[in-house]
């Protein structure tokens, strides 16, 4: 997620740095701050902190077709809008 964020960094926000956060942290720059989507999003970031994301997307597959998107390509669309 890092690197992909990075990526994005790089294309569309030329000399911004991804720095990684701890999730107190964050919580106490949401707080303080009023974020409220910011709020919302740390309980899902801390979940996929700690579970195995080796997943059988096979089913998903299987009915609607593999994923072929990659984050270069979902960038090249971003910069036709």
């Amino acid at each position: 997620m890092a690197r992909a964020l990075q990526l994005y960094c790089d294309r569309f926000h030329r000399g911004l740095k991804v720095k990684e956060v701890p999730f107190w942290a964050a919580k106490i720059f949401a707080l303080f701050t009023g974020n409220k989507k910011l709020k919302l999003a740390i309980p899902f970031f801390e979940y996929f902190a700690v579970q195995d994301e080796n997943v059988d997307s096979s089913p998903a597959d299987n009915l609607l077709g593999s994923n072929k998107t990659t984050i270069s390509l979902w960038m090249e669309s971003q910069d036709k809008q």
